[in-house]
């Protein structure tokens, strides 16, 4: 009997009774089925109206409440006394919603049919058969790395005429030629101590523990170098990309252990970043020279950076060029995270000015997340929120500086924000510009993590070829690219004599994004 129209009529009493049990059992699946998924989607509607009603409650109360801070009264009012605020419903995990199979919808599924070892017995005596209807569960299960050995045998040709002629066939690319280790074992090194942060001695030892023991630790630190030289092509077209952004720039720089091979310990390693992607420099030196020997060749607009001085040295310096050429003059912009963070410090002594300027600048922040995309009226509207909020602080910042001592970190707090104020609202002129220096902040995190890892280089060489392999590894991180499928694609690429892709181009060729 077809059931395709069961759902649309329901079935009389005589056409139940002349269901066979096959057919009943083959109906029971149906409805059990249709049951699931209904259930399933009532209980995810359900869980999303929870979530957005919280959610609109918990943001309409703060936000008005910030608004009435800013624009709707004194900031000397008068300390009043509030009522507690309800504590929200706690809400379900999301992982106890989805199965592992929708949440991670490109992972093989393996189907295992568990059957009891002696088939049922009925309460009518008889034993029961297979049915068709079936109970699933899903676990999401892991298999350790598997090592192998790749025996390469090259074929040798002899002439069959002259019976003197013998050639060999060429043998395949390697990242390191002549190593008895292949490319996924050098890239799963690298990769595991640049963007795992495993040093490579625990890497061994990880190893050794999954069966594969013996590993000189020793051989292993050269594959940085030979890496450095298979991405170089990748490498290159990634700087090129970078310079020739027309956008902003942000720039950064922190410290770098150099253990062996130079009189200075502490080197820095300075960070460039557009949206493209990040490109790091290890130099021995903090000097602004090597920010505008960068820049010098860079197309950028704008640069956003802290307020080290090294950075407008080298905005000077580079604006005396591009005024050489006939180009336009950089603007500088600065980083808006840094001024807040020192009202947070300020703060710590129960500055009422400083608590003030911090819950404003909470508001510009959350204003900021709409700011870039918004359009028409929408956008001028919260323009005009943010230039008021700015201006707001410039006000306090003026009437409270006079009343305090120079020694004060509130003082210090507000001089940096009116010394720099110009810079700090550059971006309400062009939406272009990012309102801080958090990128860059970000980019370099897990440089400084590694560096309390590994302590450090013990080569200038091996902190240069460093600095690449991360300035692609980053790159991809930002852009959300998979660092193993890039590295893999990469030196798969140049082994095959195609062109070298950046992670941009890479990121590009995936999403299918042109823009």
């Amino acid at each position: 009997m077809n059931f395709s129209d069961v759902f649309k009529r329901p079935l009389s009493k005589a056409e139940l009774n002349l269901l066979g049990k096959r057919e009943l059992v083959e109906l029971l699946t149906i409805f059990q089925t249709r049951e699931n998924l209904l259930l399933q989607l009532i209980l995810n509607v359900a869980g999303l109206a929870g979530h957005l009603a919280e959610f609109s409650i918990a943001a309409s109360t703060r936000l008005s409440r910030m608004l009435d801070l800013i624009f709707g009264g004194s900031l000397k009012s008068k300390n009043r006394k509030k009522k507690p605020p309800k504590k929200a419903a706690k809400k379900k995990p999301e992982s106890g919603k989805k199965l592992p199979s929708e949440r991670y919808p490109n992972l093989p599924i393996v189907e295992v049919e568990i059957r009891s070892e002696h088939p049922p017995i009925c309460d009518c005596g008889h034993h029961m058969c297979e049915s068709k209807m079936r109970t699933t569960t899903e676990r999401l299960e892991v298999q350790p790395k598997v090592y192998y050995i790749s025996r390469e045998n090259q074929v040798i040709y002899t002439c069959e005429s002259c019976k003197n002629g013998i050639a060999t066939a060429p043998a395949k690319p390697h990242i390191v030629p002549g190593s008895p280790y292949g490319d996924s074992f050098v890239l799963d090194v690298t990769l595991s101590k640049l963007c795992d942060l495993i040093p490579i001695n625990r890497w061994v030892s990880i190893a050794a523990r999954q069966g594969v023991e013996g590993i000189p630790p020793n051989s292993l630190h050269d594959f940085f170098r030979h890496l450095a030289i298979s991405l170089d092509p990748s490498y290159k077209r990634h700087v090129a990309e970078i310079k020739n952004f027309p956008g902003a720039m942000l720039a950064d720089e922190t410290r770098h252990n150099m253990m062996e091979g130079s009189e200075k310990k502490s080197w820095y390693l300075w960070s460039f970043n557009t949206e493209r992607g990040v490109v790091f420099q290890v130099e021995d030196t903090r000097a602004g020279d090597v920010a505008s020997n960068f820049l010098k060749t860079c197309m950028c607009h704008t640069l956003v950076t802290d307020a080290y001085r090294g950075y407008a040295k080298a905005l000077a310096i580079v604006n005396e060029s591009r005024k050489d050429r006939n180009l336009p003059l950089m603007k500088k912009a600065y980083c808006n995270a840094h001024a807040r963070n020192n009202f947070m410090a300020s703060a710590i002594k129960d500055t009422r000015v400083a608590k003030n300027i911090i819950w404003i600048y909470r508001i510009i922040f959350v204003l900021y997340r709409s700011y870039v995309d918004l359009q028409g009226q929408e956008f001028e509207q919260v323009h005009a929120k943010l230039s008021r909020a700015f201006l707001l602080i410039k006000r306090i910042a003026e009437k409270e500086k006079a009343n305090l001592s120079t020694k004060s970190a509130l003082y210090q707090a507000l001089d940096y924000y009116l010394t720099y104020y110009d810079g700090l609202t550059l971006f309400l002129t062009d939406r272009t510009i990012p309102m801080s220096n958090n990128r860059s902040e970000r980019t370099l995190r897990n440089p400084v993590i590694g560096r309390k890892v590994w302590y450090g280089t013990h080569a200038v060489e091996s902190a240069r070829d460093q600095a690449k392999v991360l300035s692609l590894i980053e790159s991809c991180k930002m852009l959300g690219v998979n660092p193993r499928k890039y590295t893999h694609d990469a030196v798969d690429r140049l082994h095959a004599g195609k062109v070298a892709l950046s992670p941009y181009e890479y990121w590009r060729a995936q999403s299918n994004n042109s823009s």
